[in-house]
Formats: C-alpha cells, sequence, structure tokens
C-alpha cells in the first residue's frame, strides 16, 4: 500500500514536470509566431509607428545603460564586446524612418520585429522589400535549437550581396537582465541588432524587444 502512494506520487511530481517544460517552451515560441498588424494596413504609418518604438526603446537603453553604470550595476546589463554597442548608446541619432547616424556615420535601418508586453504588440515581418534590398525569413526549423532557444534565420540581399543572420530568443536568459543587446556582422557593411530591455512598472515586469538590421552606407 505503501509503495502503491510512493508511486502515485512519483508519476504525480513527473506530470508537473512534463507540464512546466512544456509551458517554457512554449513561452519562448509563442512571441515572435506572425505579424500583428496595429490596427493598420498602412505601410507608411507602421513605418513611422515602427521608427518612433525603436527611437522611445534606444532612449530607454541609454537612460538605464547609463544608470547602472554610474551605480555600479554592470552585473544587470548584457551587451556583446563591440565599440559598435556603446556607440549606439552614447553616440548616434535617429534622422528619419530609414536612416540613424552612428558615431558619424549614416545608416539604413530595417526593422524586423518588435515586442512590446505591456501595449501586447507584437510586429514580426517575415519578408521585406525596398529598392535593390530583399530581407526574408528561412523557413522554421523547430527541430533545430540554439542553446535553448529556436533560431530565426534570415537571408539578406543587397546588390550583389547575400548573406544569412539569426536572431534567437532565450527566455530565462533575456529575463535575468535589465538590458540585453546583441550585435552581430554576418557580412560587409551589414549588422545585426537586438535590443532587449525588462523594466518594472507598478510591480510589473514590462519587456520591450526590437530585432534590426543596420546597412553602413
Amino acid at each position: 500500500m505503501i509503495r502503491s502512494k510512493q508511486f502515485i506520487v512519483f508519476l504525480v511530481i513527473c506530470l508537473l514536470l512534463v507540464l512546466t517544460i512544456l509551458l517554457f517552451s512554449l513561452n519562448l515560441t509563442s512571441e515572435h509566431e506572425e505579424l500583428i498588424n496595429k490596427g493598420t494596413n498602412d505601410n507608411l504609418s507602421l513605418q513611422v509607428y515602427e521608427a518612433n518604438y525603436f527611437k522611445n526603446i534606444l532612449n530607454e537603453a541609454r537612460k538605464a545603460y547609463l544608470e547602472a553604470i554610474n551605480n555600479g550595476k554592470e552585473e544587470r546589463i548584457l551587451i556583446t564586446d563591440s565599440d559598435l554597442v556603446e556607440s549606439l548608446l552614447l553616440n548616434s541619432q535617429i534622422i528619419n524612418n530609414t536612416h540613424i547616424m552612428i558615431n558619424g556615420s549614416i545608416y539604413r535601418y530595417i526593422i524586423l520585429h518588435i515586442y512590446d508586453s505591456e501595449h501586447r504588440t507584437n510586429i514580426y515581418h517575415k519578408r521585406i522589400i525596398f529598392n535593390n534590398l530583399i530581407v526574408e525569413q528561412e523557413p522554421k526549423n523547430r527541430s533545430i535549437t540554439s542553446t535553448g532557444g529556436i533560431p530565426y534565420i534570415y537571408k539578406i540581399h543587397i546588390n550583389n550581396q547575400t548573406c544569412k543572420a539569426t536572431f534567437t530568443t532565450i527566455g530565462y536568459i533575456e529575463s535575468a537582465y535589465k538590458i540585453l543587446i546583441y550585435i552581430n556582422h554576418p557580412c560587409q557593411k551589414i549588422y545585426t541588432v537586438k535590443i532587449t530591455i525588462n523594466k518594472e512598472t507598478n510591480n510589473t515586469i514590462i519587456t520591450q524587444k526590437v530585432w534590426l538590421i543596420l546597412i553602413k552606407a
């Protein structure tokens, strides 16, 4: 009888563990599923909205970065070891809906993804065409993971150049820091940027994210 009860308890624990893992996996993948157009089909209006969001999240990141550095809380920050990250935070200015100046150089920016947990905003582009530029996401293979997260792989075609860029979201890492900024350099004059901010408002953690591509003029 005792063994029977122990076996039932063991089964319940196993089921709870499996359920926890499934819920965590869903949390990793559900966030970036499809494009949610925020109440408009007008591409220009969407572009303006995305540019304003990028400007706001960059200002938030700059403020939080300086606050952490000045207060000796660098452990709340996770950034790639790149001079471009510091230049983006401390020496950049968004010129308009398509271009940004970083450390005196002009870059065109292409926004691929915006997420805001407070306003339930989730904008996600699978394909962008602009003049001589095409950015398109490769079909997702959910059997392939990268350090616990699912990679989102894009092909970037510009002029006669083609390269691949990867964005990976890992929930438990991203939630552990106040600011995360990754910049990669997949090919000549092209950079991928991922900014994540976690801030507390009214005892609630609000997460904001933007994924974008920078192309140096």
